[in-house]
Order: C-alpha cells, then sequence, then structure tokens
C-alpha cells in the first residue's frame, strides 16, 4: 500500500506499481471503472461500480491514473455471480458481473455522456436502454490471445501464462457458440 506519508504530499506522489485501495464510483468507456483519489480520476481496469477494491496503478498522468484490480475488498450491492466461467476473459460479455438492469442503466449514461462530452448537447431526453427477454447467450464475439508455447498443468495452475492464467487452455463453448474451441 501507499505510506500515508506520500499520500499526503498530493498528486505527484503516485507511481507506477503502488497499491491503493479504492472505491469504484462509476463506469466508464471500454470496461474501466471511475475512482477519484488525490484529486485525481482513476480509470480502473475490472471490478463493478460500487466495489471496494485494491488495485496497482498501472499509469500516471498529470490528471489521471490507470490501475488494475488485484482483490475485490468488499463487493457492490449490484454486483451478481456470471452464468459464464468465461465471463470477463473472452470480451463478449464483460459486463456479466454486473446486474442486468444496472447493465442497462449504464448503457444509457455512455449515451448521455457521449451526447455532453464529445457532441457538446447537454440535456438531451435519452430513454431508457430496452432490455433483451433473454438476457444470456445472446453475444457473439469471442477475444482470445493464443500462443505457441505450450504450458504445462503445474506452469497453468502457479499462474505462469499472464492474465486470465486460470482460463488457460481449451474450453468448451456454450449454447451460443455451438463446438469446442
Amino acid at each position: 500500500m501507499v505510506p500515508a506519508r506520500r499520500r499526503q504530499r498530493g498528486r505527484q506522489a503516485l507511481k507506477r506499481g503502488d497499491e491503493l485501495t479504492l472505491h469504484l464510483e462509476s463506469a466508464a468507456f471500454e470496461g474501466k471503472n471511475i475512482a477519484r483519489v488525490n484529486g485525481l480520476v482513476a480509470f480502473v481496469k475490472g471490478g463493478v461500480p460500487g466495489d471496494d477494491v485494491r488495485v496497482r496503478v498501472t499509469r500516471t498522468k498529470k490528471s489521471f491514473i490507470e490501475a488494475d484490480v488485484l482483490e475485490v475488498i468488499a463487493p457492490s450491492p449490484i454486483r451478481v455471480q456470471p452464468r459464464c466461467r468465461y465471463a470477463g476473459t473472452c470480451g463478449g460479455c464483460k459486463w456479466q458481473e454486473v446486474d442486468y438492469q444496472a447493465q442497462l442503466d449504464f448503457k444509457r449514461q455512455h449515451v448521455i455522456d457521449a451526447l455532453e462530452r464529445i457532441g457538446g448537447f447537454a440535456g438531451i431526453p435519452v430513454k431508457p436502454t430496452l432490455g433483451s427477454p433473454d438476457i444470456y447467450f445472446y453475444r457473439n464475439k469471442m477475444e482470445f490471445s493464443f500462443g505457441s508455447k505450450w504450458l504445462t498443468r503445474e506452469e497453468m495452475d502457479a499462474g505462469k501464462c499472464g492474465s486470465g492464467a486460470s482460463n488457460a487452455g481449451p474450453f468448451r463453448a456454450r449454447p451460443a457458440y455451438p463446438r469446442a474451441v
């Protein structure tokens, strides 16, 4: 964790590799979340809005930092158990850990934010996002990284294959993807 002495000095005190405890306030674009620390905006990869998390700083700039979630300390009230064991790894359903109604609310807020920040249109009424009657198995996107190095079971169990280590190796696709990949 960041020593209290450095935290008190302000914005320049944070550096890459520092570990912090943050409260994720809201959803941002690209599946990231927003938190605030030392007067800076923190864009956090991982977690769910409302989570209290331990993060590692990966990038620092004058007005913001970027960080990755290391651990969820206290889960958000909108956090749910994903039905797919590859959720968050394959790229097709990044928000499966978020209650479906909250997902719809975040999508609506993304539209409002884009209209205001990018388009300069404030106060445009945006209707609620329409949900699907079937909230699972309709997505059609999978993104996995592959490499030529074969890993032993021991290497995979020890986490030697990088991000998503526990998901390394072959997997069986859900009904939307009818064959084993």
